[in-house]
Parts: C-alpha cells; sequence; structure tokens
C-alpha cells in the first residue's frame, strides 16, 4: 500500500466514524434534548476542523465520570466528550475529560440550559446551585451555557470547551517538563561541584 492510499483509507474510516458518530447524535434513540444535539454538532464540527487537542466523541450512554476519566486516560492525549453522564446523584448533559501523556486530567461537566431553564422556580434554582456546588466541590470545572447561546453559535460555545479544557492539558505538561529540567539542573549542579546523586535532588 503506497502513501496516497494509505491517507485515502484514512480519510475513509475517519468519515464513517464521523457519520456513524453524527447519525448517533441526531438519533432519537440517543436520549439528548434539541440543544444538547445541537452542542454535540458544534463539538463533531470542532473535531473535524481541529487537529489539537484530538477529539474522540463516546456515545456509550449510562457511563459514570470514573468511566469517562479512564476512557480518557486509555486515550492519553485525546479530549473525549460523553453525554449524559452520572456525576455523583446529578446527570450531566456532557462530561469532557482532557488528559496527558502521564495520566493528569482535566474534568469539564457542560451543562446545556433550554427553554425550561429560564421558567424555573425558586426550588429549581435552588437545586441547580446545589448541583453546581456538588460539581465545584469534586474538583470538576463546570461550564453552562444558555440555549440562545448554543443556538446562535454552537462551534463557538464547543471551541470554548475544548479548548478549555486543552488549555490546562498543555499547562500540565508544561510544568511536567519544567519539573524535568529542574531535576536535570540539580543533577547536573550536584556532578559539577563534585557531590553524589542525593535523594534530595529529585
Amino acid at each position: 500500500m503506497d502513501t496516497d492510499e494509505k491517507i485515502a483509507l484514512i480519510v475513509e474510516d475517519s468519515i464513517a466514524n464521523y457519520r456513524r458518530v453524527f447519525g448517533m447524535a441526531m438519533s432519537s434513540a440517543v436520549d439528548l434534548t434539541p440543544i444538547e444535539r445541537l452542542m454535540c454538532a458544534g463539538f463533531l464540527v470542532h473535531s473535524l476542523q481541529c487537529s489539537f487537542p484530538p477529539v474522540t466523541i463516546d456515545f456509550c450512554l449510562g457511563r459514570s465520570l470514573d468511566d469517562c476519566i479512564n476512557e480518557a486516560r486509555k486515550l492519553a492525549c485525546r479530549v473525549v466528550i460523553t453525554p449524559q453522564v452520572e456525576v455523583g446523584p446529578y446527570r450531566a448533559d456532557f462530561v469532557v475529560v482532557g488528559c496527558n501523556a502521564a495520566g493528569n486530567y482535566c474534568a469539564v461537566v457542560v451543562e446545556c440550559d433550554g427553554h425550561d431553564y429560564h421558567e424555573k422556580t425558586k426550588k429549581q434554582a435552588a437545586n441547580d446551585k446545589k448541583r453546581d456546588r456538588f460539581m465545584v466541590q469534586n474538583d470538576l470545572h463546570l461550564l453552562r451555557y444558555t440555549g440562545s447561546e448554543i443556538w446562535r453559535d454552537p462551534t463557538k460555545c464547543a471551541y470554548e470547551v475544548i479548548g478549555f479544557v486543552g488549555a490546562k492539558v498543555r499547562e500540565w505538561e508544561f510544568m511536567r517538563a519544567a519539573r524535568e529540567e529542574e531535576k536535570r539542573d540539580r543533577a547536573r549542579n550536584a556532578a559539577n561541584a563534585g557531590k553524589p546523586w542525593r535523594k534530595e535532588y529529585e
């Protein structure tokens, strides 16, 4: 197989995968609201247009937050997007997890607030605040979008979410590289001073 054939095969596989994912996103078998479907379409457009961070959209419903994190760790250096995720006693519209090669992850809960959100009672508002606090107390980032924002530009909303996760993953990579460089500097300085390598240099 030559290079052109290999490229054609990769493109063909990618198109088949996007058709499958898009079909699932738009299917009534997947329990998404119209606004969530729009957000999902925004994620799909991002994954087609951008190479970094690479995105995997996972339509295995009924997953827990731990399942999403484990999937992201398996696919290190990718962003995994999963709809309808169980997060403690709550169900998140989307969970977006980015993971670096060292296994550090950033998990973001994305809430898509449709028409009902704007007409909620005090009790519904209190429940939403309680839910938001639960997410933050469990080290999850929470990004909430109104139905109007998603309707106006679902791709922009998706870019913001994936950009946030990608920035966190890059930040960890930078910090890890800085720690490695600092460790090498300490070892080099110890060697130049004629001192033996000791555990405290690590």
